[in-house]
């Protein structure tokens, strides 16, 4: 369950892979994208060390994405 925008809200996904704890400092401003590419609801990037293999995440709000015309799931 979700709080977003003071209204509670379920998600159904396919998976879940992984579920991290991102300390702040670890959050780096996302790279300029194209114009073509919505990236308001991206916060931002980190990379995670898992042995040899590096990963790079993309944190987004999910109050934003879940409220974009896009989607349309909850009132502006």
């Amino acid at each position: 369950m979700l709080n977003v925008r003071d209204k509670v809200v379920g998600a159904v996904v396919d998976a879940v892979s992984d579920v991290l704890e991102l300390p702040p400092d670890s959050i780096k401003p996302a790279p300029a994208f194209n114009a073509s590419v919505p990236c308001e609801h991206i916060l931002g990037v980190a990379t995670l060390q898992q042995g040899e293999a590096e990963r790079l995440l993309i944190v987004t709000d999910i109050e934003t994405l879940m409220s974009g015309a896009d989607l349309g799931l909850l009132d502006a």
